[in-house]
């Protein structure tokens, strides 16, 4: 095992090297950033329309007709075959994730793949994998993109820290994606809502903080 291995990385080596000759690390990181991330994005939308093909219609039809076999719904047949591919999908974007930061790249391809293996992970419930990934998201955001989209990912990466009972920085963050996302709206309905939104984020912190007296009237406003 260890020679096969071995080999293994040789070639891998010999591999990157040729590359490398014949482009730059950030064109392979273009093309295989973008490559990536459309194809998880795609495990992440099912759809219900019957294909165009003879092939995918008699494909569609036996995953219905399996379906009806062991009583499970032909969306959710479709999303564990749509998991069952990210799953294989993600080792190769964590790939991709770690090149790129050797290599300091960023790119809107990156930041998708960033976000989305973020979200599988989030939903297996690994928040300290999902941290690194939700800050390198940020920081590419923080250059690129408009306040409420910080906004959302500032959140994202509050709860993060919550869920990892880092709850002070939590606080801290939930304050500053609260203030980022009011300053990017002027309506007066949506700023009440943000505002709601906010409170509840404060009033679970305090909770947490056995703090039930503050929750409470933070609930009422």
């Amino acid at each position: 095992h260890l020679e096969t291995y071995s080999i293994h990385r040789l070639v891998q080596d010999i591999i990157r090297e040729e590359l490398a000759k014949k482009e730059d690390s950030t064109t392979w990181l273009e093309r295989a950033s973008k490559n990536v991330s459309l194809e998880i994005q795609k495990t992440f939308v099912i759809y219900f329309q019957e294909p165009d093909s003879e092939q995918g219609r008699d494909e569609y039809k036996k995953i219905k007709e399996e379906g009806k076999r062991v009583r499970i719904s032909f969306k959710d047949i479709l999303k564990g075959q749509q998991l069952q591919l990210r799953r294989r999908l993600i080792p190769h974007a964590e790939r991709i994730i770690g090149i790129a930061k050797q290599n300091t790249y960023e790119s809107s391809s990156l930041a998708i793949i960033l976000s989305d293996v973020a979200k599988e992970f989030e939903q297996q419930k690994r928040h300290t994998d999902v941290e690194p990934l939700l800050r390198q998201l940020l920081s590419i955001y923080c250059r690129t993109r408009s306040g409420f989209i910080v906004a959302s990912i500032t959140k994202r990466l509050a709860t993060n820290l919550f869920y990892q009972e880092k709850v002070e920085e939590a606080e801290e963050l939930f304050t500053e994606a609260h203030l980022l996302a009011i300053a990017s709206v002027d309506d007066i309905p949506t700023q009440s809502l943000l505002n709601a939104d906010h409170h509840t984020s404060i009033a679970g912190i305090r909770h947490s903080q056995n703090r039930d007296d503050e929750a409470e009237r933070l609930y009422g406003e």
